[in-house]
């Protein structure tokens, strides 16, 4: 069963009365982070530039490994540097579809 998302309270001339998000992740953000650590292969949530957004249990052992894939700086890099061209342009045309 998932958790219930706190709301806030906001004046009366507020018309938002949805949950609250800028605090804390919302409760679906946790679950979902947990169950993508229950998988076996490793998946990353990369943007575009290369930041790493999440990584779960299986993804992060491998970046520690750092023999295809390294997380440095907040981002993520091909471990050799003739592979970083190709995962630079990976990393663009995923950001745009």
């Amino acid at each position: 069963m998932l958790e219930s998302c706190s709301t806030v309270t906001r004046p009366a001339d507020s018309s938002y009365h949805g949950p609250e998000r800028r605090t804390r992740p919302a409760p679906i953000t946790r679950w979902l982070a947990r169950m993508l650590d229950e998988m076996d292969h490793g998946m990353l949530l990369v943007t575009p530039s290369g930041a790493l957004r999440h990584a779960n249990q299986p993804a992060r052992q491998e970046l520690g490994l750092g023999s295809s894939l390294v997380w440095a700086g907040g981002a993520v890099h091909a471990a050799r540097r003739e592979q970083q061209g190709t995962l630079t342009q990976a990393l663009a045309d995923a950001g745009h579809g």
